[in-house]
């Protein structure tokens, strides 16, 4: 309660899903900071993407997202100021299959 973190254990997920997307967020948080402001958070209508270091820490923000999307799959309307499609960045390969799958 007083520092702000918590561990969550018997998640289920498996060890190589955790390990597949720390790869992808190692490789991205190492492109140059040019390449992550092209998906700048701030400059997409629904405040995804790239949040560049603030406050000790920089972030990648994506919401719900089927890994294969239904046919027909209406997005919901009411969500608020955050609804919408996600942003991928084109590198690392592998990045938005890393994420979902986690």
């Amino acid at each position: 309660m007083n520092v702000g973190f918590f561990y969550i254990s018997n998640h289920g997920i498996p060890q190589e899903i955790i390990d597949k997307v720390l790869s992808a967020m190692k490789v991205y948080f190492s492109l140059p900071l040019e390449t992550k402001m092209k998906l700048y958070h701030k400059a997409v209508g629904n405040f995804k993407g790239y949040e560049p270091l603030g406050d000790l820490h920089e972030g990648f923000t994506i919401g719900w997202e089927e890994l294969m999307p239904k046919e027909n799959n209406e997005k919901r309307v009411n969500d608020g100021a955050m609804a919408g499609a996600n942003v991928w960045p084109l590198e690392p390969a592998g990045f938005r299959e890393a994420c979902l799958n986690y």
